[in-house]
């Protein structure tokens, strides 16, 4: 039996945003907090739908604005509506050290990263949280599935994510459709 030619386990999901951060500065692009969640989860989704495999490790999270990754809402809710200035750490334990969080060489992945940040990454926050509340989309499907927003705060998994993919159309709005709001993403109550 021969060994995979790339990775078949998810990465971290730091690793993920600060392969993001780097390509998005490399591009001239700011990423807030927010559009940091929507481009991660957006990459996710189409990583699912074209390759049959999750992007990220852990889970997204049903949130007013949006599917969230806590782990890295927890690592970035610093920056606030401001653009991220630095990369998602990790503590090496065994040395003492504190470094940026690194990718393991995978080339679906980081060709979907850039695929979504080429598409989407000069986008506003504000209309990145529209897209991701597409109707029928899997947000949409856990926090209506009971038709209240109770679901705010459940996990979206994997499966509803590549099954309603699909749902997340990008079209081209007006000049003023472009000009979003900025939003500071909390947690649900």
């Amino acid at each position: 039996m021969t060994a995979p030619d790339q990775p078949v386990s998810p990465h971290d999901a730091r690793a993920v945003a600060n392969l993001l951060l780097k390509l998005a500065q490399a591009k001239g692009l700011s990423v807030t907090n927010l559009s940091l969640q929507k481009l991660i989860y957006f990459a996710h989704g189409l990583m699912l739908r074209r390759h049959g495999r999750p992007l990220v490790d852990g889970y997204f999270e049903a949130w007013d604005y949006g599917p969230v990754h806590p782990l890295l809402y927890s690592c970035f809710k610093s920056a606030g509506r401001s653009p991220i200035a630095h990369p998602a750490f990790k503590r090496d334990l065994r040395r003492g050290l504190t470094c940026p969080v690194e990718m393991d060489a995978d080339a679906e992945a980081e060709s979907v990263v850039s695929e979504v940040l080429d598409a989407l990454g000069h986008q506003p926050a504000g209309r990145l949280v529209r897209m991701s509340h597409a109707r029928g989309g899997p947000w949409h499907e856990v926090v209506n599935e009971s038709g209240t927003v109770s679901g705010l705060g459940l996990r979206i998994s994997d499966t509803l994510i590549r099954d309603r993919f699909h749902r997340h159309l990008v079209s081209v709005g007006s000049a003023d459709d472009r000009i979003g709001e900025a939003f500071d993403e909390s947690p649900p109550a």
